[in-house]
């Protein structure tokens, strides 16, 4: 009798390869790529004449995921464009930070300037974005986030 660790293996051997990725690693890269949306410290004072520049404390993360949509996908050999809209709300803000990666640039000025004065926009925010993937074997990959 075969165990059911190796019907699992040969199932995933013999699945054919997706045109697209699936629903689930979208829904973990746009979690990944929200999260990846940081604050830290200004550091106004630099040593090395770059006020831009984050400061050396603890970064933090600057939006919560809550849900998105997958609006279309369109994919053509190893390559596939996966439009979604996201839906995130801003963590509690205290001020004094700098915003980076990740959504920085869908974020509009002002509700930038809000959060970098220590309050958080409040509400649920919607953000357009387009996912590039590539595919490598049986393997997707997200390479590109780009607004749409």
């Amino acid at each position: 009798m075969e165990s059911a660790r190796a019907k699992t293996e040969d199932a995933s051997a013999n699945r054919e390869v997706t045109s697209e990725p699936p629903a689930e690693q979208v829904t973990e890269d746009c979690v990944a790529f929200v999260r990846s949306t940081t604050a830290s410290p200004s550091n106004p004072e630099s040593t090395n004449n770059c006020p831009d520049c984050p400061g050396a404390g603890p970064t933090k993360e600057v939006l919560r995921f809550q849900s998105l949509q997958i609006d279309e996908v369109t994919s053509i050999g190893p390559t596939c464009e996966v439009g979604v809209t996201l839906h995130v709300t801003f963590n509690p803000a205290t001020g004094g930070e700098m915003i980076r990666g990740g959504l920085t640039g869908w974020i509009p000025p002002e509700q930038k300037r809000e959060f970098l004065g220590g309050r958080a926009p409040s509400g649920l925010q919607t953000y357009k974005v387009k996912i590039t993937y590539t595919r490598d074997g049986r393997e997707w990959r997200a390479v590109e986030f780009a607004m749409r």
